[in-house]
């Protein structure tokens, strides 16, 4: 803790060395500002320091910026996120570790030093929390299929099947067949018929495509297919996703829409977010509430 106050401290002394000698560049490398990291657009903060000297922000990127003898306030911790990093951090076993070897288990973070721990955690708590019985378990309908999807093609073991299958037919023709997928769909016991009837329409370029196919062509495998070029439809990643995050529901008539997001968390600890933004539509069908579509929209 020490550690990041003598930080703080050098971060303050920069500052007032640089408006005193714009031409000094001995203080601006105490902190390495010629090194350039690079930022993500939408980085969100994740933890939050304040002591007397100002405001250290630590984002999902793996960023640090720095607020020198800034207040605790919106407007201060709002300014953190266009003010350049000087430095990047990376999560281990639940200790936060800086470039420069500062380190800080999460878990003996007090409320005295750290505003913010764990932001987006904390963030969705509290949303899920605000919600009555009923919003909650359709928000647990509705996160069904990509906690199932997700669990499924991480495991590279999992033999269940997350899409339709193809099998090898008579005189070398390819076979399409739907039901192994809607099976595992329908032992969540929150998908509805319209979604998987979607699901055939969504594919069918795909499948189509196959057909034309000989086997024995397609068992070679190699480049992406005509229309199957929509293989990580669901988690608009070639990364592993590791979860999805709640942002918000609402009603529209008949038909609950919850918004997620899904992010990816690195070997470092640092999160990355989807910029996409995916809306499940659940409805209710046969007196249960069930998923009827799922669709994206940028963020």
């Amino acid at each position: 803790m020490k550690n990041i106050k003598y930080i703080l401290l050098i971060l303050i002394v920069s500052n007032l060395s640089c408006k005193n000698n714009q031409t000094s560049k001995n203080t601006e490398g105490a902190i390495d500002t010629k090194k350039k990291i690079e930022i993500q657009q939408n980085r969100q903060l994740q933890f939050l320091f304040f002591a007397n000297g100002g405001l250290i922000g630590y984002f999902d990127d793996g960023t640090i910026s720095s607020c020198p003898r800034c207040d605790l306030t919106d407007e201060s911790i709002a300014s953190l996120k266009n003010k350049k990093p000087y430095s990047k951090f990376k999560i281990v076993d639940k200790v936060l570790i800086s470039e420069q070897g500062d380190t800080i288990p999460i878990n003996s973070m007090k409320n005295n030093e750290w505003a913010i721990v764990n932001y987006k955690t904390i963030l969705e708590e509290l949303k899920i929390k605000k919600l009555n019985d009923k919003e909650k378990k359709i928000v647990e309908v509705a996160f069904s299929f990509h906690k199932w999807y997700i669990k499924n093609t991480n495991d590279l073991s999992s033999k269940v099947p997350t899409n339709f299958v193809v099998l090898e037919g008579e005189n070398d023709e390819c076979l399409i067949d739907y039901e192994p997928y809607f099976n595992e769909l329908r032992k969540l016991g929150t998908i509805s018929n319209s979604f998987m009837e979607k699901e055939r329409q969504r594919t069918k370029p795909c499948v189509e495509t196959i057909l034309k196919m000989k086997w024995s062509e397609y068992e070679q495998g190699g480049e992406i297919l005509e229309g199957c070029d929509d293989y990580i439809f669901w988690t608009r990643s070639q990364e592993e996703t590791s979860r999805i995050e709640f942002i918000d529901l609402k009603r529209n008539n008949d038909i609950w829409l919850v918004r997620f997001q899904l992010f990816t968390i690195f070997d470092d600890g640092t999160k990355y977010y989807s910029p996409y933004i995916g809306v499940v539509s659940v409805e209710k069908e046969d007196k249960k509430y069930m998923i009827t579509n799922i669709e994206w929209s940028e963020e």
